[in-house]
């Protein structure tokens, strides 16, 4: 059976489901590299870089869905015509 982080981080990948399960804003750092089919040591070191959207509380990095939606079609590249 799989644990609650787990289930989440299964429901996260797919990003359909991001809107229904979990019931969440926020991503961790592990979350955040699913969501964008990256590492957790590239997410880090983009926040480190000051390349990536975040907030910090405490020692928790987290990442805004919206925020990372927002920041993946800004660094898309248009197709050309």
């Amino acid at each position: 059976m799989k644990t609650q982080k787990e289930a989440t981080c299964v429901e996260v990948g797919r990003r359909e489901n991001v809107a229904t399960w979990p019931p969440q804003k926020y991503l961790d750092v592990e979350e955040a590299a699913i969501y964008t089919k990256s590492t957790p040591a590239s997410i880090r070191a983009q926040v480190h870089r000051g390349q990536i959207p975040y907030l910090k509380r405490g020692t928790r990095l987290l990442f805004s869905i919206a925020a990372l939606d927002a920041w993946l079609t800004a660094g898309s590249v248009p197709v050309p015509k």
